[in-house]
């Protein structure tokens, strides 16, 4: 399968090149699967990587194909945990940084 970033699947879709979409439930997220005319399938990545683009609530992710003109697709929640949260990505050194203002303004 391959990894499309969200530019790649804007030119597919531009193109006429999209057949279907369908939110894909995993976990605690929703990634985007994509079918092409060819019926070829990718999935929609991060743009600097191949990892698989997740979405920990399905409505920015159907706001998104929406922008896009997608209007039409399908969802499968059947390995969905609400439970699970997908791994957020946190950043220890802002956090850090920002106590420190915090605590330099008091």
């Amino acid at each position: 399968m391959q990894s499309w970033t969200l530019e790649q699947l804007r030119t597919a879709t531009e193109a006429g090149g999209v057949s279907a979409v369908r939110l894909q439930a995993e976990g605690g997220g929703f990634y985007v699967r994509i079918t092409t005319k060819n019926n070829a399938e990718a999935v929609l990545s991060h743009a600097r990587s191949d990892e698989p683009r997740t979405f920990p609530n399905p409505l920015p992710a159907i706001t998104l194909l929406r922008k896009l003109g997608l209007m039409v697709g399908t969802f499968d929640i059947s390995n969905w945990n609400p439970e699970l949260k997908p791994l957020a990505r946190t950043r220890p050194d802002r956090a850090a940084a920002m106590k420190n203002a915090n605590e330099a303004v008091e």
